[in-house]
Order: structure tokens, then sequence, then C-alpha cells
């Protein structure tokens, strides 16, 4: 997944409804949910994810799992009905087995698929009758599913009507449209715990193209920090401190008093910046001693 943007940039306060194909009663059934506006969807991660693997044989797949076969129907499928039931119902086959498939009242799956032409279909297998079946399965082109084999993709919790497909594309175009966050936590801190920047973690804990780089956002978005430490990090409290301080650095021999402090030996660090210094106050509380001591 990347990030393209279309060139009009929505604010964290829109609704949803102002994300495409978001009408009224998709948008109710995401307040059912909890997801109001635009910074509400982005915040709303994924409560797991689903890796699409390669498609193997027939006589590979195994009950009771998610997997994928690629295929070509050897004739068109039927279209059968019980009662209000309506399955349309096609069968594949290679040289290690043979496969039912059936969509339950989707008869439009019946058009949608052709005979002859090679799909990749990806579902959960069960056996009914002694035949190996997959119900409801995703279909793809072959290079439909090339984009998306051995990726993660995300598995939100969803409500009666709103489909997972439907978060996803809405996840989609609100990171593609999204006014950027402003970074509050500053890069030597960000150096220190090993945390990644707030819109590279926000993006890549909805589409990570690994398990490592999901591990890196959910540290950032899910850290050992205190939720104080980060309401205090956007708080004006911050820019009338660091506003202090930077009137301290102008003062004579204050950086040479630093030097001397136990400050500048925990971050034996020559360069010890205005930001660095204001942010270990908050980080080291004891070190507010050494701006008092100052006096």
């Amino acid at each position: 997944f990347k990030c393209s943007g279309t060139g009009k940039e929505m604010s964290s306060s829109e609704p949803i409804s102002s994300l495409k194909g978001i009408g009224e009663k998709t948008g109710k059934l995401f307040e059912k949910l909890g997801v109001i506006t635009i910074d509400d969807l982005l915040s709303y991660y994924p409560r797991a994810y689903d890796t699409y693997e390669p498609p193997v044989p027939v006589g590979q797949l195994k009950e009771q799992m998610v997997m994928s076969v690629a295929a070509a129907l050897p004739k068109p499928p039927d279209l059968l009905r019980t009662g209000k039931i309506q399955m349309v119902s096609a069968y594949v086959r290679d040289i290690t087995g043979a496969l039912q498939l059936a969509w339950y009242n989707m008869p439009y799956m019946r058009a949608n698929i052709k005979s002859g032409q090679m799909y990749v279909f990806r579902g959960k297998v069960v056996k009914k009758r002694g035949r190996l079946m997959m119900e409801q399965p995703e279909v793809f082109t072959e290079e439909a599913y090339e984009t998306v084999v051995n990726s993660m993709q995300p598995v939100y919790g969803q409500t009666r009507g709103l489909s997972n497909k439907t978060i996803v594309k809405a996840e989609k175009q609100a990171l593609e449209n999204r006014q950027m966050k402003r970074e509050y936590m500053p890069a030597f801190l960000r150096r220190k715990y090993e945390l990644a920047e707030i819109n590279y973690a926000l993006e890549h804990i909805h589409f990570p193209r690994d398990q490592k780089e999901l591990l890196f956002a959910r540290k950032r978005l899910v850290s050992s920090f205190p939720p104080t430490f980060t309401i205090l990090l956007t708080s004006p409290i911050v820019a009338i401190v660091k506003g202090i301080c930077s009137t301290f650095f102008l003062l004579p021999y204050f950086r040479s008093f630093l030097r001397m402090s136990r400050l500048y030996q925990v971050h034996a660090d020559a360069n010890l910046t205005i930001e660095k210094f204001t942010f270990s106050i908050f980080v080291y509380p004891s070190y507010f001693q050494t701006l008092v001591s100052i006096f």
C-alpha cells in the first residue's frame, strides 16, 4: 500500500461521510463501531492480519484452513435454488483432486466467473458429503492475487452490514487524503526508544508489508510511555518551557554549566540542544533539579 494522495487534504475532524462511497447508511454502520470522524477511522486499528499465501494444488488443501487454489472452471457455474436459498455452484479440478465452490445468495457470481479463465479462489476449506468444498470464496485474477500474495491484509472488527472490504477501502482512502499529523515526539527520544515517526506508524499499523513493520508501528502507537506523557508532549506547556530554556541558552556560561552537570553526563552528547534539554525535564523529572540549581 502506498499513500498517493489526491491533492485534497482532509482534516482529522471531518466526518467519514466526506469519504467517497460512504453515505448516510454506511456512516451509521461505522458509528456503531465508534467511528465518526476521519481521526476515529485512522485510530480504528485492525484486530488481526490475514496473510495471503501462494496458491496450492487441490490435493494439498487442508480442512478448516483458509487457503488458495489456482484453477480454471471447465464449464460455467450452475445456479441452484432450494426454497429461499440460491446457490451458485462450480467445480475445479487438477491432477491432485477436485474442489467444489459455492456462493450462497450471490446469483451474480454466475455471470462474474467465466469458464476457461484462470482464477485464484481463496476461502475456508470444509468437507461435506465426503467432498472438499470452499464456501463463499474470494475470487481473484492471477494478476490481482500477485499484488497481495505474501502480504499482510488487515482484518477489522465489523458489525452487521459493514464488511471488512468496506472498512479497508475507507482506511486506504483516509490515509491517502489525510492531513499529516504533527510529530510531537523529538527525534532524540524516538532514536533512544527506537520508535517510528507518527505518520509512518499510522500507515503501517493498518497496512504493514511484514511482521517487522507491524511491530515497529505498534511499538510507537501502543508504546510503553504513559498516556499522561503523550498528553504532556502535545500540550502548550512544552512550548512555554522550551521558550524559557531558549532564554537560558543565551545566558553566559550556561552551556559550560551544563557540561559540568549530571544532565550533560547522562546525555553524553556534546550537541545538547534546546529540544533535548526541554524534553529531558519532562522525561526525567529529577533533571528539573538541574534547572532549579541554576538559581
